[in-house]
């Protein structure tokens, strides 16, 4: 069938054109690539080069270093911990691209640092200059060992708290590890007895008991203080303990003799009530009077004070108790009189004499002018 013969004709034809067409693109693969097999089609991973993936991370990134950079105000001490940490998070990150970076950089910056930011352009050289200007401006190591050097001078140490001493000494040996960096010894002995002078006066009395022969380096010296602090803390605590111990034992031993007193206390009041008796009345207060012998108690006789007197000596009575078995100058009293603090009786003092004297006078002046003033009043004149 012609028809048909025409068809296949084409068929072939058209079969070998594509062969021949295939043999092409085959040659020229192997050209390229002479071992490599047929190539295989792979779905699109997101973690190998995805730009959901790529964002992804780079935003984590960039809160992770937000959330633990601070802001750089334009302290100097502050400056050193500030280029440190920028420099591990941000500035040798290889998945941070240079304009990225300069926008963290100067999002960071604030106060007296911002001033620092001399360029709006965003590139390459703009963020070298900023590091520049940061860096003559902030990071003067001669200014920094000066800075670090009279922290270390002004930093304190707690006279009593033992958990507060501690952190002290860490404090201590942080700062002497930025001295360090900063070309300064920190075994000079400066520096070491600076540290010792601010120790308390029990651990420093220790330390230098124990280094009074030999010359330690920084790292001894502290390692020194927080063991005789250990050692202190543990005495404290012993010490405490102890006190505690014989406060109670005391306590037990009072209520004991409590309760032994208590049990005893009935038999006690009825041998005092069996051996109790009326007291005998004091002889300055009963009768007969022992001045004028009359039925009246002593303290309350009103002769006059030389006639006490001159009854006390006739009767052979000691002037100061006034007992009959001794002399004055043999008295155990230890009374003595309340108006001239003499031994002797105050009833019979010589300077109440006076007294008395002088208050008659007053007594008998005040009468002669009431005299004439009645009469006066009654129109006698005197």
């Amino acid at each position: 069938d012609p028809q048909s013969t025409h068809d296949a004709h084409q068929l072939c034809l058209s079969n070998t054109q594509n062969a021949g067409h295939s043999n092409d693109v085959s040659g020229a693969n192997n050209t390229k690539s002479p071992e490599t097999a047929s190539p295989v089609i792979q779905s699109p991973s997101p973690a190998r080069g995805s730009p959901i993936g790529t964002h992804s991370t780079q935003s984590a990134d960039l809160n992770t270093i937000f959330n633990t950079l601070k802001p750089f105000s334009g302290e100097n001490e502050q400056y050193s911990l500030f280029i440190t940490r920028f420099n591990s998070l941000v500035h040798t990150n290889p998945s941070i691209d240079t304009i990225t970076k300069q926008n963290i950089l100067i999002s960071l910056l604030e106060g007296d640092a911002k001033d620092l930011i001399t360029s709006d352009e965003l590139s390459e050289g703009a963020y070298e200059e900023l590091r520049t200007n940061l860096e003559k401006v902030y990071n003067r190591k001669n200014d920094r060992r000066k800075q670090l050097i009279e922290s270390y001078r002004n930093l304190p140490f707690h006279q009593s708290d033992y958990e507060q001493m501690d952190k002290d000494v860490m404090k201590h040996v942080c700062l002497t590890n930025s001295l360090q960096k900063c070309q300064v010894s920190i075994n000079d002995p400066f520096l070491i007895d600076t540290f010792v002078d601010k120790l308390p006066i029990r651990i420093m009395r220790s330390f230098i008991k124990q280094t009074r022969n030999s010359t330690p380096s920084f790292l001894e010296a502290s390692t020194l203080v927080q063991t005789l602090i250990s050692e202190n803390r543990a005495l404290d605590d012993a010490e405490q303990r102890k006190k505690n111990r014989t406060q109670l034992t005391e306590i037990c031993t009072a209520e004991v003799n409590k309760l032994s007193i208590s049990a005893k206390s009935p038999r006690n009041n009825e041998s005092r009530h069996k051996q109790s008796r009326p007291p005998k009345p004091s002889k300055w207060r009963s009768a007969p009077c022992t001045f004028c012998q009359q039925n009246h108690p002593t303290n309350t006789c009103q002769i006059p004070a030389k006639e006490k007197r001159d009854s006390i000596m006739k009767q052979n009575l000691c002037l100061n108790c006034l007992r009959n078995d001794h002399l004055v100058s043999d008295c155990q009293s230890r009374f003595r009189c309340n108006t001239c603090n003499r031994k002797h009786h105050s009833v019979i003092c010589q300077e109440n004499e006076k007294l008395e004297k002088l208050d008659t006078l007053v007594n008998c002046v005040n009468t002669n002018e009431n005299l004439k003033t009645f009469f006066r009043n009654n129109g006698v004149d005197l």
